[in-house]
């Protein structure tokens, strides 16, 4: 893990401090994220099926991405000198906001690999999650972006941002290893709802297990 040592700064932080506009020390800041998001793309095999284990792995991966950028922008906030009506704020309540949405938009693959354990089903159907994973990153780099663009930075959270570089790295190589999972004729699979809004609609009625479960030996037939 390639540290920084408090009072040393960061290439591109010094760059920031030299004259770099805000946009071109965020750009700089999250290029390495965009990076890995965009390679973690490329080595994406799995088109919808996936094992309980791999996904429950991932979102526990994500989780701790998005919470990490969520408190490391909270701690360069705190440490900035700006007003709630500064542009700097604004940028750090929608950035706030969009780690916010990632969590609430992960209950449908969170309730649904719940469901799944419980009644000892090994796959679920989640055409979506790759998606998820992928907006989840963005916020990610979303946060690393206002973080560049405040004022007194301090080198403590250069250090930290160091932490959610490796973290993405470590992400995409796991997602290189995932596969297809292999569904017998006749196995349970659990189905994600498309929505949080069909989840708790599922939830209120009852109609249905969360997520649905179908088997399958009705597909292609």
């Amino acid at each position: 893990m390639s540290y920084y040592p408090v009072g040393q700064w960061a290439p591109w932080v010094s760059e920031s401090i030299s004259g770099m506009t805000c946009l071109n020390a965020a750009n700089a800041a999250s290029a390495r994220l965009q990076a890995q998001r965009e390679q973690l793309t490329r080595d994406w095999k799995v088109k919808s099926f996936y094992r309980v284990e791999d996904m429950d792995k991932i979102i526990d991966q994500v989780f701790a991405l998005l919470a990490k950028a969520k408190d490391d922008v909270t701690a360069a906030k705190n440490q900035g000198s700006f007003t709630l009506k500064s542009s700097e704020y604004a940028q750090w309540n929608e950035v706030t906001y969009q780690i916010l949405a990632r969590f609430s938009d992960a209950r449908v693959f969170t309730q649904t690999i719940q469901n799944a354990k419980a009644k000892g089903i090994k796959v679920i159907d989640a055409p979506g999650f790759q998606n998820w994973v992928e907006k989840s990153l963005m916020s990610v780099e979303g946060a690393v972006e206002v973080i560049a663009c405040m004022k007194a930075i301090k080198p403590s959270i250069v250090t930290n941002l160091e932490t959610i570089y490796d973290a993405s790295r470590a992400l995409g190589s796991f997602i290189k290893t995932l596969v297809e999972a292999v569904i017998a004729f006749g196995q349970a699979v659990a189905n994600v709802p498309k929505t949080v809004a069909d989840l708790w609609t599922i939830m209120k009625w009852g109609t249905v297990a969360i997520g649905g479960v179908w088997l399958y030996s009705k597909l292609r037939r």
